[in-house]
């Protein structure tokens, strides 16, 4: 378990995550309700709609923590995944700048004869 810990914590370090929007796969945030403590997946525009200050979004650092010491959530492994998968904004500007000469048009001649 510590392992898995540990790998999540260093994966995202060396995406720049951990100070990111905690993301499930699905795209969904990560919402602490502050009043129960409860964690939850809620898409963006859920979480707008419902402008309740008692929610939180989470950021991969602060999913982390929560893991670490909060008994209920020891064993929910779904949590390394969702941390372990971050990646933060530099990252991805980083994989753009560097892809982006990359990128360009083509073009298909076919040429042919008849008999």
């Amino acid at each position: 378990m510590k392992n898995d810990f540990d790998k999540a914590k260093e994966q995202a370090t060396n995406n720049d995550a951990l100070d990111e929007f905690a993301v499930d796969r699905a795209g969904n945030v990560i919402i602490q309700n502050m009043d129960t403590g409860d964690i939850t997946p809620m898409s963006w525009n859920d979480f707008k709609q419902k402008n309740d200050k008692n929610l939180n979004p989470l950021t991969n650092r602060q999913l982390l923590n929560i893991r670490a010491t909060s008994p209920e959530y020891a064993f929910r492994n779904g949590l390394l995944d969702i941390v372990g998968n971050g990646v933060g904004i530099t990252k991805i500007s980083e994989w753009i700048k560097s892809n982006l000469p990359k990128i360009g048009a083509t073009e298909n001649t076919l040429e042919g004869y008849t008999k």
